[in-house]
């Protein structure tokens, strides 16, 4: 079998940082914007060690959202108390300029000490196994 893809697209994949992968748990966030944060996290605080800053209004214009300004702000500051990326802490804080920071930092870069840096487990993931239930009665 032969496969034959796009030059950039071969490019992407053969230079250094040129795919990012995903956490697992990345696939059960449910919301757009905590998705499309967890995107932006991956791709902009990556493994560096300081992590990376974005003014509230820069990830609004980042995002093409539709959303009002504050209604958008109002749901990442929900998503910041949550807690809830896989692998990334986000925080909040104000510039000298009194715009309001959103700073993303990698769990692992936290002190061990910090609760934040494990994060909480997506409820959604299965911490055991189904099991398969058989009536008495019946064979198995």
């Amino acid at each position: 079998m032969t496969i034959t893809i796009l030059e950039w697209l071969f490019q992407g994949i053969i230079m250094k940082g040129g795919v990012l992968t995903i956490h697992e748990d990345y696939f059960l966030l449910t919301g757009g914007i905590e998705s499309w944060l967890y995107r932006v996290a991956r791709k902009h605080a990556g493994h560096q060690e300081t992590g990376w800053m974005f003014t509230m209004r820069q990830l609004y214009e980042k995002s093409g959202s539709t959303a009002r300004f504050s209604d958008f702000a109002l749901d990442v500051r929900k998503i910041v108390e949550a807690n809830s990326l896989p692998e990334y802490f986000m925080s909040l804080h104000r510039n000298e300029a009194g715009d309001e920071v959103v700073n993303v930092l990698r769990r692992n870069q936290l002190g061990v000490s910090d609760p934040a840096s494990q994060g909480d487990r997506n409820p959604r993931r299965n911490l055991t196994p189904a099991t398969k239930v058989i009536p008495e009665n019946s064979v198995a």
